[in-house]
């Protein structure tokens, strides 16, 4: 019989076969400044404003000419978009003047940008250069404690658990599984245990197998 992990991932991927990110973009910038103001917010909410920004502004360049003044009628719907205001001009300030106008392709330099954690990071590694990284939001932590792929509520501790036993090749689709997963069954408040595939090896559905 395959492992519980094999199982659970070998569900998930039928499920979503193509498990890619929410956040819409058309260029590899346009990415990086949506991932950028994702935190504490849904896509859904960032979709909708850079909708309208990328339309006036979609390069370090435009962006860092829009100013304060006339960047944060676009962003002020959202969550510390003051905050976010601040990040995303002193970001793209960088971009252009250490990068060459390029998203950074490690980890430390994408890191070194304000506004960008861990997580951040990891997503921009995994979506636009490939390069595998789990980025733990809350739907993988809560999915990862759910579904007993992890243990813990430090962000940090459930990334290195889930990357010690969960196989590389699953590394590059694995937080948009458990994100998907997270987002329309798995819930925060009212899961669908009921109609999901994977209750039957669930420790929180079946406290027996804890």
């Amino acid at each position: 019989m395959p492992s519980k992990i094999t199982q659970i991932l070998t569900y998930l991927l039928q499920q979503y076969p193509q498990p890619r990110i929410e956040l819409h973009f058309n260029t590899p910038f346009e990415f990086f400044i949506a991932a950028l103001l994702s935190p504490r917010v849904t896509d859904k909410q960032v979709n909708k404003v850079t909708a309208q920004l990328f339309k006036v502004a979609n390069t370090p360049q435009s962006i860092c000419a829009l100013g304060k003044e006339r960047l944060v009628p676009y962003l002020n719907s959202l969550q510390y978009y003051q905050v976010k205001t601040g990040y995303v001009l002193q970001s793209c300030a960088l971009i252009v003047t250490q990068f060459g106008g390029q998203i950074p392709t490690t980890r430390a330099q994408l890191e070194s940008l304000p506004g960008v954690g861990r997580k951040v990071a990891s997503v921009v590694l995994n979506t636009l250069f490939k390069i595998p990284a789990v980025a733990v939001d809350t739907h993988v932590l809560r999915v990862s404690n759910r579904l007993g792929l992890a243990r813990s509520t430090k962000v940090k501790e459930i990334e290195k658990q889930l990357l010690a036993s969960i196989d590389d090749q699953y590394h590059l689709e694995l937080s948009n599984l458990l994100v998907l997963h997270g987002r329309y069954v798995c819930k925060a408040v009212k899961p669908l245990c009921s109609s999901c595939g994977l209750n039957k090896i669930c420790p929180t559905f079946n406290p027996e197998l804890q």
